[in-house]
């Protein structure tokens, strides 16, 4: 079964800090980007630790790639943001 890894980058959020996953809802009228990354596969042999580090890699992947694309998008004269992994 093939894993797809899907993320976001909003201008405006709400972030459930608390949160196991740190949840982040879109404010009204901010301006989000959705990357779905291409597909992949884990085989049977792969451990669970490296198959959680191999997710993990191909989510923040996506999250960078989501970010980059609203950076072209929708900050071409204003200040450049950083991305930052650990709110992926």
């Amino acid at each position: 079964m093939p894993i797809v890894p899907v993320s976001s980058y909003c201008s405006k959020k709400w972030i459930f800090k608390n949160m196991w996953d740190k949840l982040e809802i879109p404010k009204p009228f901010s301006k989000c980007v959705h990357y779905v990354g291409e597909e992949f596969y884990l085989s049977k042999e792969v451990k669970m630790e490296d198959a959680i580090k191999i997710v993990k890699e191909k989510i923040h992947s996506a999250g960078y790639k989501a970010f980059e694309i609203y950076e072209k998008k929708y900050n071409k004269n204003s200040k450049t943001l950083e991305f930052n992994e650990e709110k992926f």
